[in-house]
This record gives C-alpha cells, structure tokens and sequence, in this order.
C-alpha cells in the first residue's frame, strides 16, 4: 500500500487542510511584500516631489543672486521687503511658493523661500539665503 493511500484512509481530509494551511501563509507572505512596496512607492514620490521643490527653491535664489550680482546698486536700492510674498508663477503644477524678503540694513538682505505640495498631507521645504553689497 502506497504512503498516499495510507494517509487518505487514516487521515480523511488532512491534505486539503494542509492545502488551506499553506494557501493562508502564502497570503500573509504576500499581503506584507505588497505593504513594503507601497511603502518604497510612497517613499520615491515624496523624495522626488522634494528634490523638484529644492529645484524651483533654488532657482529662485539664484535669480536674486544674479540681479544683485549683475548691478548691486540697483538691487539693493529696489529691494522691497515683505513677508508671504506669492511666487506661485516661478514654479510648476501642483507646487505653491511662498518667499520673504527682509532688509537687514542698508547692504544686506535675507531671502526665505518655502515651496509647498500635497500627498496626501501638506510637505513644504524652505531655503533660507542672505546677500550682502560686496562691493561696498
């Protein structure tokens, strides 16, 4: 008599729950592997969405930077301060900016930039540069 036979007339209906048994560990197996990569898909798009809002954040520094460097005298005399300043044109879909420009004093000026997005939640980074007259 065979090992499969023997078992089928001892134990009726012991391969169809060890059948369930295997199928149940395999879903669990899976539900967790499915969990870890929407985690790791989540964790990619807010890293992306970040680098892209350090992008626009930077560039809008360094467009200050460029005018004070292309004529100091003119940028330091034009500079009007403000707090909350809308800048939503110099960045793309789905990003919103907001910069504050502060005088220091006669020669030096601080720039904040916070760009903000949404996914899911509210993220927002915010860069921060100051620019002196170097040439006084």
């Amino acid at each position: 008599m065979s090992f499969f036979k023997y078992m089928n007339r001892k134990y009726p209906g012991q391969m169809l729950v060890e059948v369930v048994v295997a199928v149940g560990i395999i879903a669990l197996v899976l539900v967790g592997v499915s969990d870890l990569i929407s985690r790791s898909l989540s964790s990619v798009t807010f890293q992306k969405q970040r680098d892209i809002a350090n992008k626009y954040a930077k560039d809008i520094l360094d467009s200050y930077k460029k005018d004070r460097d292309l004529d100091p005298t003119t940028f330091f005399t034009n500079f009007i301060p403000g707090e909350n300043v809308d800048c939503n044109s110099e960045v793309g879909a789905g990003f919103t900016c907001l910069k504050t420009l502060t005088r220091v004093d006669a020669d030096n000026v601080r720039i904040r930039v916070t760009i903000s997005w949404e996914d899911g939640k509210t993220y927002s980074i915010y860069l921060v540069e100051g620019l002196s007259n170097y040439l006084k």
